[in-house]
């Protein structure tokens, strides 16, 4: 747990704007509702492709933005649809708007490769940590994933506690440890 007096003053600098923080809590909304095509076509990937239901999709706060993406293949770019992955810090065992979002991840549905970090240069954290309030006495184990999917497929298959490293199996960042 990150107490307030613990964030350096390097840290705070590159966390985001509020005006930021909301914009990415519009991603998940917007994925719920599914209220456009995309939303619904996202939706359908993570449900039909995954095998996550709307339950796990919303206890974690995934959802969607459309992003552009350079293609190299035929040299311009390209829009597609991304589901997007929230990194949060806990900031104590205050409610969950106390959970500060710090970054996101966002990943094309149709490309695995077209993936980035929102905010660039911006601190890094698990995603699924604080969706689980793993900061409680009695939790015995956590479980640590190499992707976001596996986090919620465990979650969803067990129950377990289960978070993600924030970039793959090679990317545990010094400051995570």
């Amino acid at each position: 747990m990150i107490q307030d007096d613990q964030v350096n003053e390097e840290a705070a600098v590159l966390l985001p704007t509020a005006q930021k923080v909301d914009e990415w809590a519009t991603y998940s909304r917007r994925l719920l509702e599914q209220n456009d095509k995309d939303a619904i076509a996202v939706m359908k990937y993570l449900q039909e492709e995954r095998g996550l239901n709307l339950n796990t999709i919303a206890f974690f706060g995934v959802g969607i933005k459309d992003e552009r993406f350079f293609d190299k293949e035929h040299n311009n770019f390209v829009i597609e649809n991304c589901v997007t992955f929230p990194w949060l810090v806990d900031y104590g065992q205050e409610p969950l708007s106390k959970n500060r979002l710090i970054r996101m991840k966002l990943r094309s549905i149709k490309n695995k490769k077209n993936m980035r970090l929102d905010a660039k240069g911006g601190p890094w954290g698990f995603f699924g940590l604080s969706a689980h309030k793993l900061i409680q006495p009695d939790v015995k184990f956590v479980i640590l994933t190499e992707g976001e999917y596996d986090a919620m497929a465990i979650y969803q298959a067990t129950g377990y506690p289960a978070i993600s490293l924030p970039n793959g199996a090679s990317s545990l960042h010094h400051s995570l440890v």
